[in-house]
């Protein structure tokens, strides 16, 4: 009876983790291959159409339509303590051009994720910043998020501040190794550091995979313990 009450356990578990795996792998490597793809509430946000959520409210006055979202990657930790020379983290945001009904770019607009869905917010119609957008659209948009946020963009080797704070630092195309420790000092100095608000910087699908991996494996383990054949014991010579 223990032995089939075992056999119970161990099936339920052994469901349960191939379930769990069959959801965290494709999902894991679905992060690696493809972050830079727009999700589909991504799109949705930065729709006007008559079937948008939002396309009733304020947040479409005046717009024409919006350019293509593009990512905005928060800055890697790792650049900033000195360990990287790849300033460019995981994706923190959507940033997309709003353009007035003549296609004329007026403003911007960005899309976050406080609760799981992305959701779009007011248009920034500040045309120095607009302009940087517009200009930039070939390079990485990177983020440094302190008090005054600083807003870069990474092309090939070089970094460049699109906004005033960030522009205190590289308002020309800087070398990425040259400015690190002057952005090091901006994010030591800031009086509100995001760092407590921040979950670890994620290095990609590879941890994530070989930690389920590794489960499944133990599982494994466990039932094959737990359900192989017990050897007979020998039993003891009779004595003469």
């Amino acid at each position: 009876m223990r032995r089939g009450v075992l056999k119970r356990i161990c099936g339920v578990v052994a469901v349960t983790s191939v379930a769990v795996l069959s959801i965290l792998l494709p999902a894991a490597a679905a992060s690696a291959a493809g972050e830079g793809a727009v999700p589909p509430d991504v799109q949705r946000a930065f729709s006007c159409d008559a079937s948008a959520t939002d396309s009733a409210s304020e947040l479409c006055a005046g717009v024409g339509h919006f350019g293509d979202p593009r990512p905005v990657y928060r800055m890697n930790q790792a650049y900033i303590d000195g360990a990287s020379d790849d300033p460019v983290g995981e994706i923190d945001s959507w940033i997309a051009v709003a353009y007035d009904s003549d296609g004329k770019a007026f403003g911007t607009s960005s899309a976050f994720s406080p609760d799981g869905a992305w959701k779009r917010y007011g248009i920034d119609t500040r045309a120095s910043f607009t302009d940087a957008i517009v200009s930039h659209a070939g390079d990485s948009f990177v983020e440094l998020r302190i008090t005054g946020r600083q807003f870069y963009a990474v092309g090939e080797g070089t970094i460049v501040g699109l906004n005033e704070p960030a522009a205190e630092i590289a308002p020309e195309p800087r070398s990425i190794t040259e400015a690190q420790p002057d952005i090091a000092a901006a994010w030591a100095l800031s009086a509100t550091s995001f760092t407590q608000n921040q979950l670890p910087e994620s290095t990609g699908a590879g941890p994530v995979i070989a930690v389920t991996v590794f489960g499944a494996l133990v599982v494994g383990a466990f039932i094959f313990f737990v359900l192989r054949e017990p050897r007979p014991r020998p039993r003891p010579s009779a004595t003469p």
